[in-house]
């Protein structure tokens, strides 16, 4: 009988996505590409499978724990440098407005966090009382921000600068073409945005369900989040004396 490998979880102690492939290395490009780079974390590991275990693997519960958002807005947008946090690492990060009427977003990240908060449970034998979830309600998180009203958000990181492009049309295979993005002005809190993004358990000082960020798309330009002022408005009500600086050879005489 040719040989089958699987994909362990060293964390909830099972056989988990469904992957049956000839060859390990093969079993881990598959998980790779039903979950992009979450595949790297140490909980999952690439196994042969018994034949007395063949039946379970295949028919474990395929979890996909990476996903594409709708049309979000971005806010707090550290995509360009990244920012040290509060454990003193370097990450770029984004908070993702979503609105509450994008029912197939929520629906996807309801799909993946319920997935893990049972991995969670075949972990811990029950929840924690302190597990963190990655989405929040902007109108009781953030009553004071109008901003937030009427959205959902959520908090990702990455250790390495997320891709950043524009559709640019479709290419002869009928596929959407994309053109990286440069500018670091294109790109900005209260822009809009098609995001990947992917979640996982974490625990160290506290436990919960992480998000991290992959790729950007912008879709639309929106009103600036950052809260510069420009310099009529911070400066158009004051007096100044106009000074004559034609005569720079007085000046500097």
């Amino acid at each position: 009988m040719p040989e089958q490998w699987g994909i362990w979880s060293n964390w909830s102690k099972q056989w988990c996505f469904g992957i049956a492939e000839p060859s390990k290395s093969q079993a881990r490009k598959k998980l790779f590409e039903k979950i992009g780079k979450d595949a790297y974390k140490w909980r999952f590991e690439a196994k042969k499978i018994k034949p007395t275990q063949r039946s379970r693997s295949i028919m474990a519960t395929e979890i996909t724990t990476k996903m594409v958002t709708g049309k979000v807005r971005l806010s707090y947008a550290n995509i360009w440098e990244p920012k040290e946090n509060d454990q003193g690492q370097l990450k770029y990060s984004c908070a993702l407005l979503i609105p509450k009427e994008d029912k197939e977003t929520l629906r996807k990240i309801k799909a993946i966090v319920d997935a893990l908060k049972a991995e969670a449970v075949a972990k811990y034998k029950k929840l924690p009382s302190n597990f963190k979830l990655p989405l929040h309600d902007g109108d009781e998180d953030k009553p004071d921000d109008p901003n937030y009203a009427g959205h959902y958000f959520l908090n990702a990181y990455a250790n390495n600068q997320p891709g950043i492009a524009k559709p640019i049309g479709k290419g002869a295979d009928g596929k959407t073409k994309f053109q990286e993005i440069t500018d670091s002005t294109e790109v900005y809190s209260g822009c809009y945005c098609k995001v990947s993004i992917n979640f996982y358990l974490y625990d160290n000082k506290s436990k919960g369900i992480g998000v991290g960020l992959n790729n950007i798309v912008k879709v639309q330009d929106g009103e600036s989040l950052a809260g510069r002022s420009s310099v009529n408005d911070d400066f158009g009500d004051e007096d100044f004396d106009v000074y004559d600086d034609g005569d720079d050879e007085d000046f500097l005489s």
